[in-house]
């Protein structure tokens, strides 16, 4: 009816009581137990356990450098791989990838990182460093297991 305005009636409420409200727990998404590099140009496979910081490089005994991912093995000096060259942080329960200093350039999906930049990563990424070339694969904890 136009020109009357109705009064919605307020239920007999306390407005010091809490209000119980139904909410479901919002999930999490969960952070892989493991990343499975592959080394693109020879298929060869590093796993590697995923903590808070993952350091990639390679290793410097007469100056004391251990990265967490040592790529030595894998012809890091030749393929133009800095000692501490790139580290997989967690972050908001997503993996990123932070190009540290690195004279030969870090690569996201052929994507140049500048220094001290992140990007999150997503299994099936191609990760380059210089011209080392890896390919990434989440593995969740109950494959992880498993393996």
């Amino acid at each position: 009816m136009p020109g009357v305005t109705r009064r919605l009636a307020l239920e007999d409420t306390d407005p010091t009581e809490p209000v119980e409200q139904e909410t479901s727990p919002i999930p999490l998404k969960a952070l892989p137990a493991q990343l499975k590099l592959q080394i693109v140009s020879t298929g060869e496979t590093i796993v590697v356990p995923v903590k808070s910081t993952i350091i990639i490089g390679r290793k410097d005994p007469m100056q004391r450098i251990q990265p967490d991912l040592d790529l030595t093995p894998y012809r890091a000096y030749q393929c133009g791989v800095s000692r501490s060259h790139a580290v997989i942080v967690v972050k908001d329960n997503d993996l990123w990838i932070r190009a540290l200093s690195a004279a030969n350039g870090t690569y996201l999906n052929e994507v140049t990182l500048t220094t001290g930049q992140e990007q999150l990563l997503r299994s099936g990424d191609e990760l380059r460093l210089g011209v080392l070339r890896l390919r990434l694969t989440f593995v969740a904890a109950s494959a992880a297991s498993t393996t």
